[in-house]
């Protein structure tokens, strides 16, 4: 993984630039990234049958969409509703979190939740 980048893999019925949904890389704060370098891997790679990734979730708060990685090291609780991990907004203004979000509305994946203040 490079340091302040996030690649996703979507899975899912609509292709945006994979066969199986679409694949990115989103920037992110290295603190994030460094984050991430301690959660175990829970899913498969779509490209191929290794486990290379943790669960993201899309999120929408009115005007604002952010994602929550999920994580069990030195996570964030956000209580009940969400899962424990890490959240993060993103800035539309970015072609890759616009792909994302369009992959995920496209793809009925994207929940309706405040981005939490923790």
């Amino acid at each position: 993984m490079k340091a302040g980048r996030l690649h996703i893999q979507g899975i899912g019925p609509v292709s945006i630039n994979r066969e199986y949904g679409v694949a990115l890389e989103l920037r992110a704060p290295d603190e994030v990234t460094e984050w991430l370098t301690k959660q175990q891997p829970t899913h498969k790679s779509a490209a191929s049958q290794s486990k290379y990734y943790v669960c993201v979730d899309v999120y929408q708060a009115e005007e604002h969409p952010w994602i929550i990685i999920h994580g069990d090291v030195d996570a964030h609780d956000y209580g009940e509703a969400l899962p424990s991990g890490m959240a993060l907004g993103l800035d539309m203004e970015s072609p890759q979190a616009k792909s994302l979000l369009d992959f995920a509305q496209q793809s009925m994946l994207v929940g309706e939740a405040a981005l939490p203040t923790k």
